[in-house]
This record gives structure tokens, C-alpha cells and sequence, in this order.
């Protein structure tokens, strides 16, 4: 498809360009303090956090489980903490952001490090 071709379905037919989303959703953001201490409801146990498009999203046991596993898969020198109050998992990609790779980059960081 040509550019005006492209440009005209765009304008016209209200496509989404999902390259200039994509653009536009470019981080780096900054955690939201306040979304990251919020409350827990049963069965979630720790936040996420992702560099990359600014979501902030609760993690059940299960999906710790799953950190756990991907640690195990890529070989991080990475320890889960035993208690997860006080801390936040920052991703670089979540599983919401679409990309190339498929691996995932994160990290387990304490609330207190975090920039005001």
C-alpha cells in the first residue's frame, strides 16, 4: 500500500496508524506512587509496572510463579523477595505492550527507591 493510499484510509476510514502509536506511547514514563501503594484485593499480591507504555497493573500468586519460571528460563540472577509488601515489579516490556521479542526485562524494586 502507498503512502497516500495509506494516509487516506487513515483520514478517511479512521485506521489506526499503529506506527505512530506506537511513537506516541513511547516511554520512558514514571511510576505512579500512588497507583503503586493502593490497596491490595485478595488474590493479588504485589504491582507492576512497565517502562514502556506506563501501565500499572496487580499480580496474583500465580503470575509471581510465572516471574519465577521466566527467571528460571533466561537464567537471572534474580531472587523473588519472600515478602512482597513494600515492593513493585518495573517491567522494561509488559505482556501488553506488542514488540519484537518476546522476552521480557524486569525487576524486582522496593517502594522506597522510588524518585518522588
Amino acid at each position: 500500500m502507498d503512502k497516500k493510499e495509506q494516509e487516506f484510509k487513515r483520514k478517511a476510514l479512521g485506521v489506526i496508524d499503529t506506527e505512530k502509536e506506537k511513537q506516541l506511547m513511547q516511554g520512558p514514563f514514571k511510576p505512579n506512587r500512588e497507583l503503586l501503594t493502593r490497596p491490595f484485593s485478595y488474590p493479588h499480591v504485589i504491582t507492576s509496572y512497565c517502562k514502556n507504555c506506563g501501565d500499572h497493573a496487580f499480580i496474583t500468586l500465580r503470575g509471581v510463579a510465572l516471574l519465577e519460571m521466566l527467571i528460571e528460563l533466561y537464567g537471572l540472577e534474580m531472587v523473588i523477595p519472600k515478602d512482597l509488601s513494600g515492593y513493585f515489579v518495573e517491567m522494561e516490556v509488559c505482556p501488553e505492550c506488542k514488540t519484537e521479542s518476546e522476552r521480557m526485562y524486569f525487576q524486582f524494586r522496593m517502594l522506597e527507591e522510588m524518585e518522588e
